[in-house]
């Protein structure tokens, strides 16, 4: 449980360098995902600070694996909201094939 006098949300706020419309040749597009989960029974589990910085770091190194750009980040004892971009097919942009097949 919080203590009184404690902070219930964590907010974690980004510096975007990338444009909001990413523009190519024939194409412009901005895909973001707010992807939100909450704690089974809404147990305030993420009320440690401890889990909380743990959790921040997990997100944060899977997002850099898989080239996201987190826009926004949100941390409550019961729920957890995430703000997402990214990039379709980055690895392959030179074989627009190979993209397709991955997407489909």
């Amino acid at each position: 449980m919080l203590k009184e006098g404690t902070t219930h949300i964590v907010k974690y706020e980004f510096r975007n360098d990338e444009p909001d419309i990413i523009h190519g040749r024939g194409y412009a597009y901005n895909l973001n995902y707010h992807i939100v989960w909450c704690t089974k029974y809404r147990n305030q589990a993420l009320a440690n600070p401890i889990i909380v910085d743990s959790l921040r770091d997990k997100i944060l190194q899977i997002c850099r694996e898989n080239e996201y750009t987190v826009k926004a980040l949100e941390v409550m004892p019961t729920h957890v909201h995430i703000l997402l971009s990214a990039i379709l097919c980055r690895k392959y942009w030179s074989d627009n094939r190979s993209c397709r097949q991955e997407i489909h």
